[in-house]
């Protein structure tokens, strides 16, 4: 019909995301899965699709908006505290670099706080496939946190499987799941 129509978009979740199911290409999609948000609820599962960086990348951040980094500078991410969130996934490729947490999350019904990519994992949730990696959790001393690279804690039983946490971006490159700092798979109740 010859009409032509441009416009940018800064989207909530990645456009493949349905109504009950987030899918994360950035940081901020990512950020966007804490309750706090106000936009998580109903979102039962979410899948990481994209390498997500949270790090300066020198060659993308004049202009680009892909980054953690050129949206919010050196602003620390957040945990996740979801009670909705049932599964959480990535795809093999989509790593998550540099992720840092400054503050743990105060998590619900204790006096505790997590620290992490979530505060807490819920009861009966499944982690697959996720990879980490230079994730650093920063808390300043004599605070009662408790902390991991994935999460501060976990809420009864949960599935974690094919996941890996890797000490620094540049041990991912030629790597396998044999030369991982840490490596779990199989189940976890406190």
């Amino acid at each position: 019909d010859g009409l032509f129509t441009e416009y940018d978009t800064n989207s909530l979740f990645a456009d493949q995301s349905t109504s009950n199911q987030a899918v994360v290409y950035y940081g901020r999609h990512l950020q966007n899965l804490d309750q706090a948000s106000g936009i998580a609820e109903g979102i039962t599962e979410a899948v990481v699709k994209n390498p997500v960086h949270f790090e300066k990348q020198e060659d993308k951040e004049e202009g680009d908006t892909s980054s953690w980094y050129s949206c919010y500078g050196d602003k620390a991410f957040t945990p996740i505290t979801n009670t909705y969130l049932k599964k959480f996934s990535g795809e093999r490729t989509a790593i998550i670099y540099h992720l840092t947490v400054k503050e743990g999350v105060k998590i619900a019904g204790t006096e505790r706080k997590g620290a992490g990519m979530f505060s807490v994992l819920n009861e009966n949730m499944t982690v697959d496939s996720v990879r980490l990696s230079g994730t650093a959790i920063q808390i300043a001393e004599g605070t009662n946190v408790s902390a991991g690279a994935l999460a501060g804690e976990t809420a009864g039983s949960i599935n974690i499987n094919g996941c890996e946490v890797y000490l620094d971006q540049e041990d991912v490159a030629g790597k396998d799941e044999s030369d991982t700092w840490i490596s779990r798979s199989g189940s976890a109740e406190i």
